[in-house]
């Protein structure tokens, strides 16, 4: 979404991760039970589905503390909208849109070719498949897909972070515990979560999705990545806030 995009959370779910020790490490997947739900009630909510609309706000605070130097902080808001529309009786009415708000840069206009069969329009990156991109935008709202951090409709499709999803899925819970078969629940971080790297520390402080007959409503993140240098630190937040609407 921007240049500092690879620092924000954009995580598909997996259970197993293997470190380097080869040790294999097994954590408790917070999607599984989404995952595990019987296809038949997949099917009914796709079936009734015919896409959203989104609204999107991404704060990005850049720190740097240095002791020769004043502490120096710059503040920036992006501002995004997203939509959807699926239409299996009508599928030359499939379409993606994206838009950047804030800088007004369309990221993706994507409409249904019925006679080529295929996605065709205005995409920000010439290398993503216009197909794949339009059905990964179509389908992040169901919780079954386990999509980690929907609120940045960039990264979120196609990067992954393993290290950090182990982490912050054993800090999250499911609220009612019964709520992912009426569909209505949320998942949210119970404690603040730390991952290290060799020059870098991520933070998470904040995590909540919200779902109602299993569509994602709401969306909130919050994350920090501290670099430490010999003369200087550099931290780097991230606050995404996303909501959704429905037809």
């Amino acid at each position: 979404m921007f240049k500092l995009k690879k620092l924000t959370l954009a995580i598909p779910m997996v259970t197993i991760l293997a470190s380097c020790s080869a040790k294999v490490v097994v954590y408790r997947d917070i999607f599984k039970d989404a995952k595990d739900l019987p296809d038949a009630v997949k099917e009914e909510a796709f079936t009734g589905y015919s896409g959203y609309n989104a609204t999107s706000t991404h704060v990005n605070t850049l720190h740097i503390i240095s002791p020769e130097e004043d502490h120096t902080e710059s503040v920036t808001t992006y501002e995004y909208v997203a939509s959807v529309v699926k239409d299996d009786e009508n599928p030359g009415n499939n379409a993606v849109f994206y838009k950047n708000v804030t800088k007004d840069e369309v990221r993706a206009d994507l409409h249904y070719n019925v006679e080529t069969e295929s996605f065709e329009g205005t995409i920000a990156d010439p290398e993503l498949d216009r197909n794949a991109y339009y059905e990964l935008m179509r389908d992040l709202v169901f919780p079954w897909k386990g999509r980690y951090d929907v609120g940045n409709f960039e990264t979120n499709i196609y990067e992954e972070n393993t290290k950090l999803l182990n982490a912050v899925s054993a800090n999250a819970t499911i609220s009612p515990k019964n709520g992912v078969k009426t569909g209505n629940f949320t998942i949210s971080l119970k404690s603040v979560v730390s991952v290290k790297d060799a020059s870098s520390t991520t933070r998470v402080t904040e995590y909540r999705i919200t779902y109602q007959n299993l569509l994602m409503r709401s969306f909130k993140c919050t994350s920090s990545l501290f670099f430490q240098g010999p003369l200087y630190e550099i931290i780097v937040t991230d606050s995404i806030t996303t909501t959704f609407t429905y037809e």
